[in-house]
């Protein structure tokens, strides 16, 4: 006999009742226009406010006072798109520990390696890393040959800036390279964590502003273990921090939300392209000149950015 009706609607019911709990991941549309242009100001977005620390007589300390101010700009935000729900909330809690230990190692890399190597290879191997990590993970379809070779050409692009660095005659210390590696891989798993926990949540906006406050408490805390105190990084740059946050919050904002309306390999690997946007910023602002293994980076940026459009 086939099912009685009232079996079917249970089925119904419960099959309901869980895709609102484990929302159906695997039939997340392929990349559409809107979220390629969103990933991509993120990008843009993340390489000027990165920019503007550097200007800062202290660019560390510049840094931290913008992560911190981000929590404040993120409060009105929560009060117009509300909390996530408890669901959520295991994820957004390994997410930032996750997130405290790679600062950690960012940290402890950059005092090994310069910052022109140590940056592009943090931020080079996590849109593969990201990709493969989305489709186990996470249930996102497979990419295909086009979208995979335009994340891996994005990824090449981001290392070949480390190379450039390296070609300039900075020294490059092994150990240096192996905090670099697994700081990128602490970021492919925050990034896959933020992906998970907003989908989760329905509420990408408030999911993103309910993580930039616990970033902006948390981060004092582990800094205060480094000696470190917030009227170190606050003093002379609370202006500066307030305003160059709203920038960095809107960036995460548009990077969250395209997490959960695309697929998060090319949508991670468009958002790394803020390492060439802050190479332009750098070239035409602060006179920095590019070289050709830069050049060439960009070009290799751009063809993939292409493929990923093309896919």
């Amino acid at each position: 006999m086939g099912e009685q009706p009232c079996e079917r609607s249970a089925y119904a019911t419960t099959e309901g009742r869980l895709s609102q709990v484990y929302p159906p991941i695997r039939t997340l549309s392929p990349l559409s226009l809107t979220v390629f242009l969103v990933a991509l100001l993120s990008a843009v977005l993340h390489a000027i406010w990165n920019a503007a620390t550097r200007t800062r007589p202290d660019p560390g300390t510049a840094y931290a006072a913008v992560i911190v101010m981000a929590g404040v700009v993120s409060i009105p935000i929560i009060l117009i798109y509300g909390l996530p729900g408890w669901e959520v909330w295991p994820y957004a809690t390994v997410a930032t520990l996750i997130n405290l230990v790679t600062t950690r190692l960012i940290m402890a890399t950059h005092r090994l390696l310069p910052f022109s190597v140590a940056y592009p290879v943090t931020r080079g191997i996590s849109p593969v890393v990201v990709t493969l990590a989305g489709v186990v993970l996470l249930g996102d379809r497979i990419p295909n040959a086009i979208t995979f070779a335009g994340i891996l050409l994005i990824s090449i692009a981001v290392m070949l800036l480390a190379q450039s660095g390296q070609a300039q005659g900075e020294k490059v210390n092994v150990r240096g390279l192996l905090l670099a590696l697994a700081s990128g891989v602490g970021l492919a798993l925050f990034t896959l964590l933020d992906a998970r926990g907003a989908r989760l949540s329905g509420n990408a906006i408030g999911y993103a502003a309910m993580m930039a406050i616990i970033i902006a408490v948390s981060t004092p805390v582990m800094l205060a273990f480094e000696g470190v105190w917030p009227k170190h990084f606050l003093k002379g740059n609370v202006a500066f921090g307030l305003g160059v946050s709203v920038i960095s919050t809107l960036s995460y904002i548009l990077a969250v939300w395209g997490l959960t309306h695309g697929p998060v390999g090319p949508v991670a690997a468009l958002r790394e392209t803020s390492v060439l946007f802050a190479m332009a910023i750098a070239a035409l602002m602060l006179k920095e000149k590019p070289g050709w293994r830069r050049i060439l980076a960009a070009f290799l940026a751009v063809a993939g950015i292409g493929l990923i459009r093309l896919a």
